[in-house]
């Protein structure tokens, strides 16, 4: 009892250290936003709408007409299936003086916290001991590279994502160390896990690969098929993945049951089939292989095209990445549309400095500890040991190449330092507590690192006050629901908080959505007002919010203008007319403005059409001697469309009229 009751604790404190670190970094971040709360910006924007959708209705519409207007999108099949309603079930269990945002902020940091727990109960499975389970369970509550996305500040699918794959981790781990139906309810619940946390991420698919070739590797050398029960875990596990790829529909449409992922796990069942094992020829450690890299390859030249055309603009990128040596070209004449939109953060290449910041003392010890593993594999499984090092390494290359992936970094490297502490109670005390001693300097220099440079760790980019101002003028009616045209890093706010009709938003994960952005850039920065205009007429825009500073001579490489290889505009470019001579533009009008964003109400085609038909309506009238009627309809006309050449001439000549008549009554 007493020893359950010292877990308990100890488990709380790592629990308790990863909430207060985040929501020290949190009021940082919203200490430069003292006003109100900090809004959610991008996809985190849109998250937030489902979830007080949620929350006020119970129910979710498999259709958003807010999104991609004017015809929608199909919400199951555009977005993973997200924490919504966890949050907005947990939030109603909340204190209602709390507003909706603060509500689901904590819950998302609790929900994140509670994979702290998860991850000291992974390492204490592989490595027998509490004292490494403990160990990477504060490194993982404090380093910055775990910290600086998930202090609530955004919604992310990550971060209810991580939290399922870290309780995978542990149940796998213990099915391993059980016997009877202990174990097997460990399998399946790792596995139910497991697909959960592939339904609600796409990232999750960097470890799914991971782990699938270890056990591709495991098949080759025969392995996996003489140790029976673990080849039967591994069928559970691919089950479970079959099953979430049936039956969530964004899984679906993304190809997910047609995956080079599940086109291996297909071939590694098959090899190892009974009997089909026991044939001589698939005895040969080499004609494994073949098949192994036969059958996908067959599968995928076949069948690929669905997940290629979701995910096959990350590898544009990859290529991009490894044909430029991972640094950015200055030209973007080199790079296609979706190399160059994609280079960005999250998904920039790593640089030292960054590296320093978000792995101060973990990268370091991580490479200690990978050498004491590979060297001494004590404190697991030799194939554990090999695996989680495999891990960690291509985590650790991934990261390199794509920032993103600082994740699977901060969640192997922990697990590794982990790890390594408890594998040295095996070569005796003095070692061990050298280990000990430098684990524990190494949490407190990363907490250390992780709260002094706290205020850093908020999202880059984003004027919140001058958001703000925005959203507030946006929602008292001004737009009154019509359609808004806005770069894809304003418009998900603008349908979080306004409630307008977008035509952008910040999901590339579909060619409608890539193509749409691809098209905004060209005509803004290509092509003249006149392109512009027809262009966002087919969508029904009638406001345009341009957010100004499009041609600031710092990092060029992030504007829209080097996405769209338009790094000097034509002079005659929409762009330039909207950020240097508003008044000189002819379909559209300022309506508002701030030091970030200006506000255009667009003169629509059947805008334009209707005021030329009452240009000529006050034409007939000036004619037939109306002058009122006259006036009274071109002042109608120019209302629509300010340039209306006729409606001005009427107005001229009816003013004209008017002085003729009073100087004609004055006279007589």
């Amino acid at each position: 009892m007493k020893r359950a009751v010292l877990i308990f604790l100890l488990l709380l404190s790592v629990f308790s250290t990863g909430v207060a670190v985040r929501r020290y970094v949190f009021q940082m971040q919203q200490s430069s936003y003292l006003e109100k709360e900090l809004p959610f910006t991008l996809e985190s924007a849109l998250e937030y709408r489902l979830t007080r959708i949620l929350y006020e209705t119970g129910s979710l519409p498999a259709y958003d007409p807010l999104v991609e207007a004017p015809a929608g999108i199909n919400r199951r099949e555009t977005y993973t299936v997200g924490a919504e309603y966890l949050y907005a079930a947990l939030a109603h269990g909340l204190p209602g003086s709390w507003s909706l945002a603060f509500r689901v902020r904590w819950i998302s940091l609790l929900w994140f916290c509670v994979g702290l727990v998860a991850m000291a109960c992974w390492v204490r499975q592989l490595s027998g001991s509490w004292h490494g389970g403990a160990a990477a369970g504060f490194l993982y509550a404090v380093c910055a590279a775990a910290v600086v996305r998930s202090t609530g500040q955004e919604l992310s699918h990550e971060n209810f994502a991580l939290p399922l794959l870290l309780i995978h981790l542990a149940c796998s781990a213990w099915s391993r160390r059980s016997e009877g139906w202990h174990a097997w309810v460990a399998t399946v619940l790792s596995a139910v896990f497991l697909a959960g946390a592939a339904a609600t991420w796409d990232m999750i698919q960097f470890y799914l690969y991971l782990w699938m070739l270890g056990y591709a590797a495991a098949s080759i050398r025969g392995s996996l098929y003489a140790e029976k029960p673990e080849f039967m875990r591994w069928l559970i596990h691919v089950w479970a993945l079959v099953a979430a790829g049936t039956w969530v529909p964004y899984m679906r449409v993304h190809a997910g049951l047609t995956s080079p992922l599940m086109w291996l796990a297909a071939a590694v069942a098959l090899v190892g089939m009974p009997g089909w094992s026991r044939m001589a020829v698939l005895n040969r450690k080499w004609i494994r292989m073949v098949l192994l890299v036969l059958i996908p390859g067959a599968a995928w030249w076949w069948v690929g095209d669905g997940y290629d055309a979701a995910y096959g603009h990350f590898g544009e990128l990859l290529a991009a990445k490894i044909h430029f040596l991972n640094r950015k070209p200055l030209d973007p004449a080199l790079l296609t549309f979706s190399q160059r939109i994609l280079w960005t953060p999250a998904l920039n290449s790593a640089t030292w400095r960054l590296t320093l910041a978000l792995f101060p003392v973990t990268l370091p010890l991580s490479l200690a500890a990978a050498f004491s593993l590979i060297r001494c594999p004590g404190a697991c499984r030799k194939s554990e040991a090999f695996q989680l090092v495999f891990w960690f390494g291509t985590s650790l290359i991934a990261y390199v190449l794509f920032v993103r992936f600082h994740v699977f970094a901060a969640v192997f490297s922990a697990a590794l330092i982990g790890c390594w502490l408890g594998a040295s109670r095996r070569f005796g005390a003095l070692y061990r507590w050298m280990v000990m001693a430098v684990v524990c300097a190494g949490i407190a220099l990363e907490a250390t690192a992780t709260l002094r440079h706290a205020g850093r760790w908020g999202r880059s980019g984003v004027e919140y006050l001058e958001l703000d101002k925005l959203l507030g003028w946006l929602g008292k009616g001004e737009a009154d629901g019509r359609v808004v045209l806005a770069n894809f890093g304003v418009s998900a706010s603008v349908a979080a908080y306004a409630g307008c009709p977008i035509v952008l938003h910040p999901k590339f994960e579909t060619e409608e959505a890539r193509s749409r952005v691809e098209q905004y850039g060209e005509c803004l920065f290509k092509g003249n007002e006149k392109t512009f205009r027809d262009w966002a007429n087919q969508f029904g825009v009638e406001y345009y919010i341009h957010s100004r500073g499009e041609f600031s001579s710092q990092s060029p490489e992030r504007q829209m203008r080097y996405f769209v290889n338009a790094l000097n505009p034509p002079p005659d470019a929409a762009a330039r007319l909207f950020e240097f001579e508003p008044a000189e533009l002819r379909w559209f009008r300022p309506i508002w403005e701030n030091r970030k964003y200006r506000v255009f109400r667009m003169v629509t085609e059947q805008d334009e059409q209707r005021s030329l038909q009452l240009g000529r309506q006050a034409y007939e009238w000036l004619c037939s001697g109306s002058l009122d009627r006259a006036e009274e309809c071109a002042t109608e006309a120019l209302k629509l469309f300010l340039d209306n050449e006729q409606a001005q001439q009427v107005l001229l000549h009816a003013a004209s009229l008017r002085e003729q008549n009073v100087h004609f009554q004055s006279d007589e």
